[in-house]
């Protein structure tokens, strides 16, 4: 291939860090080749180009799998912002606050899923503390700096989207967290403060989905602006919206009513487009110990089979969907 010499730039450890199932092992090509093309891929507009969406589709997996992103992304990150164009701030600054929601997710997992109340408490101020410098960031950046005001389009709404479902995926996690801290032994820590924290958590996930709920377009039952819905770009919008609905549909501590048009808006995506993938999501699927879900509502979303239709998909070749 371009007369590189066929070998893997993948590690062994990153081999074995996800089940071998399609989407990883195209991920896991995609990465070996971007570290094939080195830093030389972001000296040209094309390579530029090439980049980012090899880089988001792979921080979207990270974001799926609970794992940190590959320490090359921030080299190169580096690199864009050295020599930015106008057009790439909003991409820089959302594959920052990704790349750090992934790192903070790879930790906030194993300790909410095993229920280690002692190392809950042991780094719960240090994971604050890096969530909140992550929102920090971006809240700065978006406050001071013009370029992230946009026209609609796409490209940037699909970017936009990404750093929504990522945030919602780490500020839920951070409730987790929240939840199981408070019911250690000899808790530490204030009721009030915990409480408070659950509460600026919800506000965000709120916030997030509700931006990614009024970006529905109308011919799949939201109230954006559309296109033809006969034409090809409104299938590729479609795909562009399956992620960010995934996750408001599979997170419980999304509103039920934006669960519930995101949801039908899934529906609509794989019966009305044939896109199957839309289909596979399945709220209440990740199981975590009870102490963590303390007030996080059980509704009937998390049965999911009266609204999604069962179908069969081959073992090995489902696509990736939302979970936890």
């Amino acid at each position: 291939m371009g007369g590189l010499e066929r070998r893997s730039f993948i590690t062994s450890q990153e081999r074995g860090s996800a089940p071998e199932v399609p989407w990883h092992i195209h991920g896991q090509g995609i990465l070996s080749l971007m570290r094939a093309r080195g830093d030389r891929q972001l000296y040209t507009r094309t390579g530029r180009q090439i980049f980012w969406v090899m880089h988001n589709m792979l921080q979207v997996q990270h974001t799926i799998t609970n794992t940190p992103c590959p320490p090359e992304f921030d080299h190169w990150l580096n690199i864009i912002e050295q020599t930015l164009h106008p057009v790439e701030a909003l991409f820089l600054q959302i594959g920052r606050y990704i790349s750090s929601a992934c790192s903070l997710l790879s930790r906030l997992m194993p300790i909410t899923r095993s229920g280690d109340t002692k190392r809950a408490c042991a780094e719960y101020e240090q994971l604050l503390s890096e969530c909140d410098q992550a929102e920090l960031v971006m809240s700065e950046w978006m406050q001071a700096a013009p370029e992230y005001q946009i026209d609609p389009a796409p490209v940037y709404d699909y970017f936009w989207n990404s750093w929504r479902s990522a945030r919602i995926k780490l500020h839920h996690m951070v409730i987790l967290l929240t939840n199981l801290v408070e019911h250690a032994p000899g808790c530490p820590y204030n009721p009030h403060a915990l409480q408070t924290r659950r509460d600026l958590c919800m506000e965000v996930i709120a916030a997030s989905g509700r931006d990614v709920v009024d970006g529905i377009p109308r011919s799949l039952g939201g109230k954006a602006r559309d296109t033809d819905p006969h034409a090809p770009t409104a299938y590729f919008d479609a795909v562009r919206l399956i992620w960010p609905l995934s996750h408001l549909y599979v997170i419980p501590t999304t509103p039920s009513h934006l669960r519930v048009a995101a949801r039908e808006a899934l529906l609509r995506i794989g019966r009305e487009k044939g896109i199957l993938t839309a289909l596979t999501p399945r709220a209440g699927g990740a199981h975590f110990p009870p102490e963590t879900l303390k007030g996080i509502p059980v509704d009937e979303l998390d049965d999911s089979e009266g609204y999604l239709p069962n179908i069969v998909i081959k073992a090995g070749a489902k696509g990736p969907g939302a979970k936890l």
